[in-house]
């Protein structure tokens, strides 16, 4: 059971009020989609990039620029929605807002932009009136992931909005025995319920919804703390177990499980360069490895602040500017996109002698290649595919989709140290046996040969004797 309820939905009075997604004729009956993109984290998520800002070497706006780029980031994306709530206190009540087409100032307050207007760029490319793209975004500003009451200190966020916490961290923390801070898990819940409401409207529209992918801009707060940032990896593999199994119960689709969740790294520069920055950002890394269908997307070549000339490059030393949250936007409906395969297969390794470079494979109906490295000494022992054997050779594993097989397989290799030759057994007194020797309590080989030269000496003995009698005869 999970330690939270969701709240009743009581929006079917407001749906005559809020704008909808294209209507359907009452006469078709055929079943419409509506792909889905769920956006959380913190700041960088709310969008707080200014879009007012004088761009870096230019004399325009950033809000010029991106209207020059393309008219629909001030018009609107048709056909690519968005559903949002940002900043709530623990005290406000959940929202149920209006479908929106993307443009900007969708971010923390007009003026501000956040990722979902460069993903509804890339989104448009294949969102259409039959299917539509809807990006339900809930995040807050400052938040924390690992934050349980006193883990790092007095930190006003979780007050000002609660943490990220999921059920399967909180219930470790118990088990801990560590304390629980009054809003841990909060933004976690009302994810969940924010979710629930979308859905329902959708289907009240008479759409289906199909998650699609997530997306996750969080860790800078998390990298203020070094006790946080060194436990990030295992707090995010359980939050995004848990976000996906629940997410899959409330769209009734089981594939919601595994669509790719794409991980945001934390830019390298944040707030001046933090202590444990780059630690968390590792953390990130790991976390995508140790959950099927995760991914992460760079933010490197995205700098707040350059060191070398004392500069800040973002809207301020926390936050891209809006040029760069609209790449980060990009690369996330990118890399989300370029993860839609029919078949996935994703690679794990139990124990130790063994590894690969890669951990998920995908194909729309070719063969994939998965390569596996050993290590001396060790032999893999088995390669099990959602539970069944399959052959392995020569550091290859093959496996080429079938009609009917399941779109997301987890395969695991499992590695043992190879049998070790046993050395050569010593004589009791002291001398190596030979191969010639009979350990299993038959004669040693030197008593053999001594009987050997004892019966030929007798028969020499015997024949000279004969060979004596005749000669005196």
């Amino acid at each position: 059971m999970k330690k939270f309820i969701i709240l009743p939905i009581l929006c079917s009075l407001l749906f005559a009020a809020c704008p909808a997604l294209p209507a359907q004729a009452e006469e078709q009956t055929a079943e419409k989609y509506a792909d889905v993109y769920i956006l959380a984290g913190q700041s960088n998520a709310v969008g707080c990039s200014n879009l007012e800002q004088i761009a870096a070497g230019e004399t325009e706006s950033y809000r010029t620029l991106l209207t020059a780029e393309d008219a629909r980031n001030r018009d609107g994306y048709e056909n690519v929605y968005q559903y949002s709530a940002v900043n709530l206190s623990p005290d406000a009540a959940l929202p149920d807002p209006a479908f929106r087409p993307v443009a900007m100032d969708m971010g923390q307050s007009a003026g501000y932009s956040g990722p979902e207007l460069g993903m509804a760029n890339i989104l448009s490319e294949q969102a259409s009136e039959d299917r539509p793209a809807l990006i339900i975004k809930l995040a807050a500003g400052g938040v924390l992931l690992g934050d349980y009451n006193g883990a790092a200190g007095y930190y006003p966020f979780t007050d000002m909005y609660g943490n990220w916490a999921s059920p399967t961290m909180i219930a470790r923390w118990e088990q801990e025995g560590k304390r629980i801070h009054p809003y841990t898990g909060l933004l976690y819940e009302r994810l969940l319920t924010f979710v629930d409401q979308a859905f329902a409207r959708l289907r009240t529209e008479g759409y289906t919804p199909v998650v699609q992918g997530y997306l996750w801009m969080q860790g800078e707060s998390d990298a203020e703390n070094g006790q946080l940032a060194e436990a990030y990896a295992q707090n995010l593999t359980e939050f995004i177990t848990d976000l996906r199994g629940d997410i899959a119960e409330f769209a009734q689709d089981e594939s919601a499980a595994y669509r790719p969740f794409v991980i945001g790294k934390i830019t390298p520069t944040y707030n001046g360069i933090v202590r444990y920055v780059n630690i968390l950002r590792e953390n990130q890394e790991l976390a995508a490895r140790s959950v099927p269908f995760a991914y992460t997307v760079e933010t490197d070549d995205l700098p707040v602040y350059d060191p070398e000339t004392d500069t800040v490059c973002g809207s301020d030393i926390c936050h891209f500017n809006a040029a760069d949250i609209y790449t980060l936007g990009k690369r996330f409906a990118n890399t989300v996109l370029d993860h839609t395969a029919q078949y996935h297969v994703y690679v794990q390794v139990e124990g130790t002698g063994g590894s690969v470079t890669e951990c998920n494979y995908q194909s729309d109906g070719e063969t994939m290649q998965i390569a596996y490295t050993t290590e001396e000494g060790y032999t893999l022992t088995s390669a099990l595919l959602n539970g069944e054997e399959i052959a392995a050779s020569d550091g290859t594993i093959e496996i080429t989709p079938q009609e009917g097989d399941e779109p997301y397989r987890i395969l695991t290799l499992t590695f043992a140290a190879e049998a070790e030759e046993l050395p050569d057994e010593e004589t009791p007194g002291g001398e190596e046996t030979t191969e010639n020797e009979d350990t299993e309590g038959g004669l040693p080989t030197w008593a053999i040969v001594l009987i050997v030269i004892g019966i030929a000496a007798v028969f020499a003995a015997i024949t000279a004797l004969f060979l004596f009698r005749r000669k005196q005869n």
